[in-house]
């Protein structure tokens, strides 16, 4: 098994594509790095120590920081 596929078993619901975010109907606001909406990336909310370690911070219409660290499959 991949490192990937066991990420999605364990994590899937904290791992979308970049489209995700790129699609979304929410005001997108970007801090740091691109999206690339083919590329996975995991995800967690207001951790502050990850600013400067995720590819991409970003928030949604609201004031709670996403930061998000990409996901080579």
């Amino acid at each position: 098994m991949k490192a990937f596929d066991l990420l999605i078993q364990i994590n899937g619901s904290d791992i979308l594509k970049g489209s995700s975010w790129l699609n979304s109907e929410y005001e997108l606001t970007i801090f740091k790095g691109s999206l690339k909406p083919n590329k996975y990336y995991y995800y967690v909310f207001n951790k502050p120590y990850m600013e400067y370690d995720a590819d991409v911070v970003l928030t949604l219409g609201t004031d709670e920081k996403q930061y998000l660290i990409e996901i080579d499959k």
